[in-house]
C-alpha cells in the first residue's frame, strides 16, 4: 500500500478546449465549424506550490487553483496564462517535485466530484 506524504506540485497548461460557434455550413470534407476544438497555448506554468505560503499539499488533502484569468501568480503561476473565457476543458502538464515519500496524486476538476484513479504515481 502506498503511503500519502505531502508533496510539491508544478502544473503547466498546455491547452484549451473551446467551443465552436456553428457559422455556415461547412464545404463537403471541411473541418467542421461546430462541437469543440482544441486551441493550442504557450506552456505557461499555473501552479509551482514550491514559493508560494501554502508549500506542499499535505496528505489526504485537496487544493482548488485557478488556470484562467490573472491572478495566476499568487499560486506560484504566472500572472496569467491566456485562457479563453469561453474554455470548458484545460490539458495539462503536472509535475511532482521532491516528495517526501511514495504516493500519488489526483488531478480533477473543482466541482465537488474526486476522481478514482490516480493521476501520476511518485515516489
Amino acid at each position: 500500500m502506498r503511503s500519502r506524504v505531502a508533496v510539491t506540485v508544478v502544473l503547466t497548461l498546455l491547452g484549451a478546449l473551446l467551443a465552436l460557434v456553428p457559422v455556415a455550413a461547412a464545404p463537403v470534407g471541411a473541418a467542421p465549424t461546430s462541437g469543440s476544438g482544441f486551441t493550442a497555448v504557450a506552456p505557461c506554468r499555473v501552479v509551482d506550490t514550491r514559493p508560494t505560503v501554502q508549500g506542499r499539499i499535505n496528505a489526504g488533502l485537496s487544493r482548488a487553483f485557478q488556470v484562467g484569468g490573472s491572478g495566476l501568480a499568487g499560486q506560484g503561476g504566472q500572472s496569467t496564462c491566456n485562457v479563453p473565457d469561453d474554455a470548458s476543458a484545460v490539458e495539462v502538464s503536472v509535475t511532482v517535485v521532491a516528495p517526501l515519500g511514495s504516493g500519488f496524486l489526483r488531478v480533477g476538476p473543482n466541482d465537488g466530484t474526486n476522481p478514482n484513479s490516480a493521476f501520476i504515481n511518485y515516489q
